[in-house]
């Protein structure tokens, strides 16, 4: 699967507040087209952070030790 990470200013009734925004692109099991669908998401938002992720099927995610996920912190919203 493929993550993207960033910060944007929101447009709703927030005045404009930054937001975190972390969200799953693409997912498949060819690898191939996940590298594909990666290098068209970089060009298409170069300002974005990008991440391949693998995880098993059927499985939930937050009972690894580890799962899909992007942190954002304080200084990206500066």
């Amino acid at each position: 699967m493929i993550l993207s990470g960033y910060v944007e200013n929101d447009k709703s009734e927030n005045g404009g507040e930054k937001v975190g925004v972390v969200s799953v692109m693409f997912v498949s099991e060819n690898k191939e087209l996940v590298s594909k669908k990666m290098e068209e998401f970089e060009e298409k938002y170069p300002e974005r952070y990008f991440m391949v992720y693998s995880v098993p099927l059927d499985t939930e995610l937050e009972e690894l030790d580890h799962y899909p996920s992007i942190a954002i912190f304080e200084s990206d919203f500066k």
